[in-house]
Parts: C-alpha cells; structure tokens; sequence
C-alpha cells in the first residue's frame, strides 16, 4: 500500500484497499512531549515509503481518530530515513491503552490493524525500557523533530472497550520448527544468529519471514527462512479480537 521513497503517490490518489485487509503500517515510538501531547511514529514490514490514512488511540473510555497525511514510515526491517512525528494535542492528560493504524490512502479506507504489542505495556504505564546510548540518541533527535511539528488537535469519541481476559496479546509460538543446519555450515564451522520478522495471521499462520539480523551468511539465513512455513503459532490480539501481528524467530547456528 506505500509508495516507495522518491515515488510519491499524485496528490488525493487513494491506493484501493480492502474492507477486510490488513494495515501494512504500525505504530513504532509514542512519545510523551507533555502530559496532554504525545508524538507517534510509524513503520511498516514492507519498504519504506510515504502514507497518508487514520491514526486511532483508545483509552479505557475514549476514542481518538486522528488523521496523518504524507509522513515518511520507515521500514521495520534496515529502514534508515527518520520517521514523520505525528503529534497530536489532548484536551488533557492522557493515558493510552493502543495506538494503531486503522486506515490507509487519502481519504482513509479502513483496514483490520497490524498491532505491534511490544508497545502495548508501556502506554498505560509510561514505563518504556531503558534505551541504549545510541536509542537514546535518535529518541532525543525525534523529540526535537515532533517539538518543532505542529501538532492535531485530538477530539474525543466516546468508546466502550471489549471485555475479555487479556485485551491485548502478542503473537506466540505453539511449535517450534527443527532447523537442521546444511551441511556446508558444518564443514565450514559457521556461526552465527539469523533473526526472522515473521507476520502472523488473524489465524496463527506464519503469513511471510524476513531476515531482519543476518547471521553474516546468506545460506543460513535462506534456512532460517523456509523453516518458518513450519512453526506454528497463535494470532495477537486487539482489543480482543485477532489481528495481523509480528513475531521474532531466533536461530543460533553453531557450527
């Protein structure tokens, strides 16, 4: 659904999307400026590229439907083009339960959307993990960008949320795949790690693998890959339901 970097779409054309698919962008930093102004980033599993479409925030009694035009989404995998800050001004002090991307093209045509969990504990808490000097670096860089971007003022929708046990779950692994290493790696003693982003369906199935570390070798890496197709999983969810979600596949090659 994006258009590669230094190939933007005309100006009001909306890539067609489906009803039912999914929303190849997902929400990446949230960033608090101040208790009632958040900046967000977004990313995507496929190449980097430029999105227009709908941002939507809950809380546990409001909802917020914000819209973003022409910001840069970088890839999830080796993207390097700083990301567009997408802030948004509250009425108030907020506290989110999930920000994702619920539409795509100009005007916004709904999609089901790609929730990336990992981000989900820290909303409500504020309790991000401590980042590495280098994090801290770009974090610090993206906080001046969103500080000197003009924000969107949020209006609030009333919103009941679902009710079940765990509103919001990442994608798990059921049954590991047997990766057996080639034989050309154990003559040659390769070592090394290939870390695979895998996109889960709605019903557990391993949708696509990319390599997102390499091991350093080209032939493990393509190992690593295929065995996906054979590793079970369950589906994460969104405010209950399933949803198109990501999941880290490690391989540790030994030689």
């Amino acid at each position: 659904m994006l258009a590669t970097l230094g190939a933007a779409p005309e100006p009001g054309a909306s890539p067609a999307v489906a009803v039912d698919a999914w929303c190849d962008v997902a929400v990446d930093d949230v960033l608090s400026l101040a208790p009632n102004l958040l900046a967000f980033t977004l990313n995507t599993p496929g190449p980097s590229g430029f999105a227009s479409g709908t941002l939507t925030l809950l809380t546990q009694s409001e909802r917020y439907e914000i819209p973003f035009r022409r910001v840069v989404v970088p890839s999830e995998i080796h993207g390097k083009e700083s990301p567009t800050p997408i802030v948004v001004h509250f009425p108030a002090a907020i506290t989110l339960d999930a920000a994702v991307v619920t539409g795509i093209g100009t005007p916004a045509q709904p999609c089901r959307p790609y929730f990336n969990p990992y981000y989900a504990p820290h909303l409500r808490t504020g309790a991000a993990p401590k980042p590495s000097p280098h994090e801290a670096a770009r974090l610090d860089a993206l906080r001046r960008a969103a500080l000197a971007t003009t924000s969107i003022d949020a209006t609030p929708q009333p919103y009941v949320p679902a009710a079940c046990t765990n509103r919001f779950t990442m994608p798990k692994v059921v049954r590991e795949p047997e990766v057996v290493t080639p034989r050309i790696a154990r003559d040659q003693r390769w070592t090394g790690t290939t870390w695979i982003l895998v996109t889960i369906g709605t019903d557990g199935s391993p949708l696509e693998g990319r390599v997102y570390s390499s091991s350093g070798f080209a032939e493990l890496d393509a190992y690593a890959r295929s065995a996906i197709v054979a590793a079970k999983f369950t589906a994460g969810t969104f405010d209950c339901a399933p949803t198109v979600g990501s999941y880290l596949f490690c391989v540790n090659w030994n030689g």
